[in-house]
């Protein structure tokens, strides 16, 4: 019995200097691995980059693993939103290394790969999103579709934007892009289908209205049009393109004044903006007044040289005016580029002509 009893204080002296070891140890990991301290962990997962990136890199320097994983995972996202694509994708690398079932990091790559042209990166990492996270891949769906979109493959977009509604029949997003996708297909009422309910689902957002304005026109409802478009307007007073459009609209009424006027507005705010340009030179023409018709298309051929349509309407406003060799240059910078356009090649042939 006593041999046994000091075996036993023996095997308990042992596991005292054990559990002592493992105290002591716990204490020097505790000097590496700090808790997240509560102010950074509030700004990492806030909304100002200015503050959160700071925040997040001193979380990943604490070395506490999960505030590691968060703290890539966060940063990553405010360097995208900065439009720092490199860091972004980098610090998301990193989150998917230490977390690789994040479905939200996982969508975040996608985003990036896709704003830096890199589409199969994208739809592969967006592929990984929806299957660690089906329920809430709505985003994801959407994402892709826009990618398939860009690539032309409108079946494909068409089916991801679906998708994305079919989890979220209130996603306006996916709503207008399927109707631009059934718009694209010539399959108008679906398409006013999906831009109506988005309208009915956000009354107070912009963009469907424009969208169902540009549906009415290529309808021929000209006047719908009008009214969608100034609903847009009325909405977002900063959004050039509805006034471009609506300025295109009323050159359908042919209400040449009120088309200037938009056109015009449309240009002082995307000075860039070729075809309100263009537009604006057809409604100038129309007007009999050639001089500025021609000011605005050597406006468009600066933005597009190679612009077909605005080419040939200068070359015509052009010939009016009696300036046949400018003309002429521009019917053969045409047949450079449309090397099979009629017009041109007839032109050239004319009395005059090389």
């Amino acid at each position: 019995m006593r041999v046994l009893f000091a075996s036993t204080l023996v095997r308990a002296a042992s596991v005292h200097r054990v559990v002592a070891a493992l105290i002591a140890l716990a204490g020097l990991v505790a000097l590496h691995i700090q808790a997240a301290p509560p102010d950074d962990a509030a700004a990492c997962a806030g909304t100002e980059a200015a503050s959160g990136i700071p925040a997040c890199t001193r979380l990943i320097e604490s070395g506490n693993p999960i505030a590691v994983a968060n703290g890539y995972a966060k940063r990553g996202k405010f360097h995208a939103e900065q439009e720092e694509w490199d860091r972004a994708l980098a610090d998301l690398n990193e989150a998917m290394r230490l977390n690789p079932g994040d479905a939200d990091v996982q969508y975040h790559r996608g985003y990036c790969f896709a704003v830096l042209g890199q589409y199969e990166q994208a739809l592969a990492a967006l592929s990984e999103s929806i299957r660690l996270d089906p329920r809430g891949a709505a985003e994801s769906y959407q994402l892709r579709g826009r990618i398939f979109s860009d690539v032309g493959e409108i079946d494909a977009a068409m089916q991801a934007f679906s998708a994305a509604i079919n989890i979220d029949p209130a996603h306006v997003d996916a709503l207008i892009s399927r109707g631009a996708m059934h718009q694209l297909k010539r399959e108008f009422e679906p398409a006013l289908a999906d831009y109506s309910r988005a309208i009915e689902i956000d009354p107070g957002y912009f963009f469907p209205y424009d969208s169902r304005g540009v549906l009415y026109v290529t309808t021929n409802r000209v006047g719908a049009a009008i009214a969608d478009f100034d609903q847009a307007i009325k909405l977002n007073p900063d959004y050039a393109t509805a006034y471009r459009n609506r300025g295109m609209a009323y050159l359908l009424q042919k209400q040449f004044d009120r088309a200037i006027a938009d056109l015009g507005q449309a240009i002082r705010m995307e000075p860039s903006d070729a075809e309100a340009y263009l537009q604006r030179a057809t409604a100038h023409a129309m007007q009999g007044k050639t001089d500025v018709a021609i000011a605005d298309l050597n406006r468009v051929i600066q933005i597009q040289p190679n612009n077909v349509q605005a080419l040939s309407l200068r070359a015509g406003l052009l010939e009016q005016a009696g300036e046949r060799e400018a003309a002429l240059a521009d019917h053969r910078t045409i047949l450079r580029v449309d090397p099979g356009n009629a017009k041109s090649s007839e032109a050239l042939k004319q009395p005059g002509g090389p």
